[in-house]
């Protein structure tokens, strides 16, 4: 740019200098001006329209009638004008150019002449873009255009069939020809009959791109000449109408039987015939033996794209399918958003198949079974981007999904939502190149690395790996200076905090990322905001684990005193709890010795006589003797039942009288107690004057036989057992703690009663 300017300057300057003697003079000073530019003696300045990019000039709304040396490429983005005037590309200049392409204003209504692109012989590539282009029998607008390799007419939505085959009659061979977007403006359809096929046969296209346009598929036949050499054929996001027997799968063959390539993304389902339900425990063991099958056509292309195709919920389950004796001549199979949520079946690929790219991604699959894929064994590209494969992250199945891949060389599990890898997820793909992990939620790297002797990069970006430590952190080490110079992980993105914890991975993380790429990452400092990671946040980092020691050091010595002076004051308060009770109950046994008390009794003995006398007499004898032996006394402790009634009075007042003069109740338990009317009057009473109460079992008795009272004492407070073993007498607990109970609660008791 700046030699042009200065070289136009001092042309200038010359003309300035010489003082005009005649018209012929200046006629010849401005030819010999103009041939200087035409031969590269002068540099062509660029007009202020247009701009160099990437070796191309490229203008806004102007065709520059001169183009720089050493430019072949030209692109105008938005051409205002409403044609092309012959001669625009007369000057010498336009003959090194062999790509043009120009892009009309939307709201120009463009018309193009005949032989418009006539001078550019060395034209390999021509794109017109224009929205309101309407041929007018134009025939030869691309006369002279000996070296057309790509016409690209895309948008040019009036433009139909007809159009096409008369502006195609001038060209003399064109290898590819893109048509997208054509033949849409209102009810507009593309013709795909004889009279197309027979144009482009003649023309030897081989790339045919006609994306986005309405098809219709009429008055069509087969027959050596009424074939396509077309090898790459794009029709996607296309709304197709044909009659009945003209798409069928015999008639696909004839029309395009040299075809390897082939994109039918976004082709409307109801165009195909398609059962959801016929994937579903079946076994398909001939799938390509039938003549016609779709199937059998689709599988001898070599790149086929499929995305978008299905509208609805895709699952297979508990299917299995054949495709060993198939002709599979497939090496790319692409099906992107196809709404394929499981896949639990089986495919048997061909042994001799190179099918070595498959994408699978945004389907949503949340289940592929390992034996899908399991057969490809050529496999070397593989993507399953933008699925829900973390609902099988814990399967066994999950582990094995790549093992018979041993040459995959590109593997794309972003935006699975994955929290975890197995171990040995990627234990046989030792040729991965690129494994992208991005976009998931790991917090560290749990699967084996250090076999991966082939892999360069790494990316883990946005997930969430707050840092990495111990044995991961070492084999993360490892894989980046082991084998080769040139390995990069990409850690961007992920939520690091800077903390003691993480001093380790903050410091290799700091160094790693300014010696790889130059630059930094950030890091939360402090439960703060983030900050980027230096050296100084790095001193930071280790100043709070010096922090952290001195708190934790000084919370340990805080509490421990805490510990200490509570033991101590829980010791004192349980000593001198002790030594009260001691007190309580050596007054309460010295009160009831000389009779200062209410009570004349420690124990009110409860029983049925229809149970058996003599063993509540035995047990008693033994309590009274263990009683009067821990209270140094001769007095009656124990009122047992009638023994001491006053004779003459009703038996509900001498019960009552007994009850207030004793402290503790003691109830034998059996069927006949729980059915006895006095029983029950006697525990009522005992319950409603708030005394202790102990429950002596005899027998297993049926909660549901015992009254609300007895039921409620049963569930609040603890009770023994007696157990009569060859006329022996077991008790639990034993006696001696029987008693040292009824002396307990009677002290207790008795000291609340004074408070």
């Amino acid at each position: 740019m700046r030699r042009w300017i200065k070289n136009k300057r001092r042309i200038k300057a010359l003309k300035g200098t010489m003082k005009p003697r005649n018209c012929a003079y200046n006629h010849f000073i401005s030819l010999a001006y103009l041939l200087l530019q035409t031969y590269g003696l002068i540099e062509i300045q660029m007009d202020d329209d247009c701009s160099l990019e990437n070796s191309m000039v490229v203008c806004e709304n102007k065709i520059p009638l001169v183009v720089p040396s050493k430019i072949s490429g030209i692109v105008i983005r938005d051409y205002l004008s409403d044609t092309i005037v012959n001669g625009t590309f007369a000057h010498a200049s336009w003959s090194s150019v062999d790509f043009l392409d120009i892009t009309v204003n939307q709201d120009v209504f463009f018309q193009l002449h005949d032989f418009n692109f006539f001078s550019l012989n060395t034209l390999s590539h021509l794109g017109v873009h224009a929205p309101y282009y309407k041929f007018n029998n134009e025939t030869k607008v691309f006369g002279g255009l000996s070296m057309l390799h790509t016409l690209d007419l895309s948008f040019c939505r009036y433009l139909d069939a007809s159009a096409i085959v008369e502006l195609l009659s001038t060209v003399k061979h064109v290898d590819t020809l893109l048509l997208d977007q054509i033949a849409t403006s209102g009810d507009r359809f593309f013709i795909f009959d004889n009279v197309f096929i027979k144009a482009v046969h003649k023309k030897k296209i081989h790339k045919l791109s006609m994306g986005g346009c309405n098809l219709l598929f009429k008055d069509m036949s087969y027959g050596p000449n009424m074939s396509m050499d077309l090898y790459d054929l794009d029709i996607s996001n296309t709304s197709v109408i044909a009659q009945s027997t003209l798409l069928d799968q015999s008639a696909i063959g004839n029309l395009f039987p040299k075809l390897k390539v082939l994109d039918l993304s976004l082709l409307q389902t109801r165009f195909v015939d398609l059962n959801y339900g016929s994937v579903n425990n079946i076994s398909l063991d001939d799938s390509c033996t039938d003549t016609n099958s779709y199937l059998k056509y689709l599988l001898r292309l070599e790149n086929l794209t499929l995305n978008s195709i299905l509208s609805k919920p895709f699952r297979a389950n508990n299917s299995f399918f054949d495709l060993s004796k198939c002709n599979v001549n497939l090496r790319s199979l692409h099906l992107r958003s196809n709404h394929i949520y499981y896949l639990n079946s089986s495919i048997l690929w061909p042994e001799d198949m190179y099918l070595y790219d498959i994408d699978m991604s945004s389907n949503g699959i949340e289940y592929l079974s390992p034996t899908i894929l399991h057969s490809v064994t050529s496999l070397e590209i593989l993507n399953l981007s933008n699925n829900e494969l973390h609902h099988m992250q814990y399967f066994k199945e999950f582990s094995h999904l790549f093992m018979n891949h041993t040459i995959l060389r590109q593997l794309v599990l972003s935006r699975n939502r994955l929290r975890f890898l197995p171990f040995t997820t990627f234990s046989h793909n030792t040729n991965l190149i690129i494994l992208d992990l991005s976009y998931n939620k790991l917090t560290s790297i749990s699967f084996e690395l250090k076999h991966l002797i082939k892999l360069q990069f790494l990316n883990l970006r946005n997930n969430n790996i707050y840092y990495i430590d111990g044995v991961e952190l070492n084999t993360l080490k490892a894989f980046v200076t082991d084998f080769s110079k040139h390995r990069k992980i990409y850690l961007g993105n992920n939520p690091f905090i800077c903390e003691c914890t993480s001093t380790r991975f903050i410091k290799w993380l700091l160094v790693y990322m300014t010696n790889t790429f130059n630059q930094s990452l950030t890091c939360s400092l402090n439960d703060n905001d983030a900050v980027v990671i230096n050296e100084a946040v790095i001193k930071e980092t280790e100043f709070s684990c010096i922090r952290s020691k001195i708190i934790i050091a000084s919370v340990s010595t805080v509490v421990s005193i805490i510990i200490f002076v509570s033991i101590g004051i829980g010791f004192m308060y349980y000593k001198k709890r002790k030594q009260k009770r001691k007190r309580q109950r050596n007054n309460f046994i010295e009160d009831f010795k000389l009779g200062n008390i209410l009570e004349k009794y420690l124990c009110f003995v409860s029983y049925s006589s229809d149970d058996n006398e003599a063993d509540v007499m035995h047990v008693c004898n033994l309590l009274k003797e263990s009683l009067q032996e821990l209270t140094q006394t001769n007095k009656e402790v124990l009122c047992v039942g009638n023994k001491q009634f006053n004779l003459g009075f009703t038996i509900v007042d001498e019960i009552i009288r007994c009850i207030k003069e004793s402290c503790v109740g003691i109830f034998f338990v059996t069927t006949n107690s729980c059915q006895s009317q006095w029983c029950e009057m006697e525990l009522r009473e005992f319950y409603e004057l708030h005394k202790p109460i102990i429950l002596i079992f005899k027998e297993e008795i049926d909660i549901g036989t015992m009254s609300p009272i007895m039921l409620n004492v049963f569930r609040q407070y603890t009770r023994a057992k007696i157990n009569i073993i060859d006329d022996q007498i077991q008790m639990t607990p034993n006696l001696d703690q029987l008693s040292n109970s009824i002396l307990l609660l009677a002290s207790s008791h008795f000291c609340k009663g004074i408070l």
